[in-house]
């Protein structure tokens, strides 16, 4: 009897090691065209993963993909995979193929996606593929369904240092292999993947999360992947080299960030410490926003910290129109590289276009002004600047008054000594006119009014 139970006790634990035999690589949330591209009838993609960062050996049994779930892919749904050791860390070109001969298939049918709207893991039973733990591995996806599924289909992925994907894809022409043409694109991204089979020695964390986001504060949590009950928290303003971000020591998950500062996008890390010496590789980032919190004169923002389109932190917009070009977001034409702001009506004369400031809880004071550089597309197009209490709300917005733009950056001076209202928030809105009208706005300046104002329309006259 005992045997029997020590049987069965030994046979439960390798299944549950079978179970969690896995490693986790990319968390990202950027819907890409790899391994397979969707949207064309054939595509062809080679994608490398570091030593580094599988940091395990052994015999992988299965991988997965996450899908976005958009659809099931019946039009895309035919694989031939390929696995293979290799001493690349990125492609230098979009000729930089690996020998299809350097590969093993480990996988040639059908694969399987739900398709109920929700992300999915795909999970394809490959050939079993040793793998040394030395070599950095290639994964290889040949999709031959003819026709496409939706522009809505992707998969997710996540960004790395260096072309580390490279693809093709066409509607008429399947790639050979064995002779790929040269590739539409090469991508610092890899697919989020699991490689099943092997498990590194200390798992890294997976599913980071962000909650309970205040103004200075924010609560990082994850799945703890092994046995770990310490870890090391890296953090810091969005797009930091990690090894010069602020790293704290966490005993708990979730686990509180304290002292940030409002109104900030912040990244973090997370790295499990299995003791001993023993680390996992750092998993991330993560990205998130801390609350905006009121803001008093002074204040600037000349719109370089964002990333094309998007707004700063803190700044809202209003797009109510008629034509999908039209928009309000950040862009190249400048008075101070390397962004500007534009608001742009595109075919609909009658858009309602806002760029919304953060909130200025001294607004009421009567004893501040703006200061911005802006400029039309032509001249003669009208500025509006006015008012709101609630940025999402437009209805809210009271002119306060307008400017006439010239073609050329000018600066231009709104006081407010005379605003009588409540509302918190400065709003800028397209005056319109006519059609396809862009308005630039850069260097904006919230600030104190001027103890002495200086003179303007200086004349001589009478001069001897």
């Amino acid at each position: 009897m005992k045997k029997i139970t020590l049987l069965i006790a030994i046979l439960f634990a390798a299944i549950s090691w079978q179970t969690n035999a896995q490693v986790v690589i990319g968390n990202g949330t950027a819907e890409k065209s790899i391994p397979i591209d969707p949207f064309y009838g054939y595509s062809y993609s080679q994608n490398i993963y570091l030593a580094s960062e599988i940091n395990a050996s052994g015999t992988i049994t299965s991988l997965k993909f996450r899908y976005n779930g958009h659809s099931n892919l019946v039009k895309s749904k035919d694989w031939v995979v390929y696995l293979g050791h290799t001493s690349k860390t990125e492609f230098d070109s979009t000729t930089d193929w690996i020998p299809v001969a350097d590969l093993t298939e480990v996988y040639n049918g059908t694969i399987t996606a739900v398709g109920s709207g929700s992300p999915e893991w795909i999970t394809i039973d490959i050939t079993d593929f040793a793998y040394n733990g030395t070599d950095n591995l290639v994964v290889a996806v040949d999709e031959n369904t003819p026709s496409y599924d939706s522009t809505d289909d992707y998969f997710y992925a996540s960004a790395v240092t260096g072309n580390r994907s490279i693809v093709f894809h066409a509607d008429s022409s399947n790639p050979d292999p064995a002779s790929p043409p040269e590739a539409d694109d090469v991508q610092a991204f890899v697919p989020n993947i699991i490689f099943e089979g092997i498990t590194q020695a200390c798992p890294t964390p997976t599913d980071l999360a962000v909650s309970n986001i205040t103004a200075t504060g924010a609560d990082v949590s994850w799945t703890e992947n092994g046995s770990a009950t310490a870890w090391n928290i890296e953090y810091g303003p969005a797009g930091f080299t990690q090894g010069q971000g602020t790293t704290v020591a966490a005993s708990s998950n979730p686990f509180t960030l304290s002292g940030l500062t409002s109104g900030t996008v912040y990244d973090v890390y997370v790295q499990a410490d299995c003791g001993g010496g023993d680390s996992s590789n750092w998993a991330g980032t993560i990205r998130f926003n801390t609350v905006c919190e009121a803001k008093v004169a002074p204040y600037s923002q000349n719109f370089d910290v964002a990333t094309r389109p998007d707004l700063p932190v803190c700044w809202s917009k209003v797009v109510d129109a008629t034509s999908s070009h039209a928009m309000v977001g950040t862009t190249t034409t400048n008075n101070s590289a390397p962004n500007g702001l534009k608001l742009y009506n595109s075919g609909d004369d009658s858009a309602t276009l806002l760029l919304i400031t953060p909130e200025f809880s001294d607004l009421t004071s009567q004893s501040n002004q703006i200061r911005f550089k802006a400029k039309g597309s032509g001249a003669g197009y009208d500025l509006i600047i006015g008012t709101m209490s609630d940025p999402n709300d437009q209805t809210t917005f009271t002119a306060f008054t307008t400017v006439t733009l010239t073609s050329s950056f000018e600066e231009y001076i709104v006081r407010f000594d005379s605003y009588s209202g409540s509302d918190q928030f400065i709003a800028f809105k397209h005056g319109l006119g006519g059609t396809y009208r862009s308005i630039y706005i850069d260097d904006f300046n919230y600030e104190p009014l001027p103890s002495c104002i200086p003179p303007s329309d200086i004349a001589v006259a009478n001069e001897t």
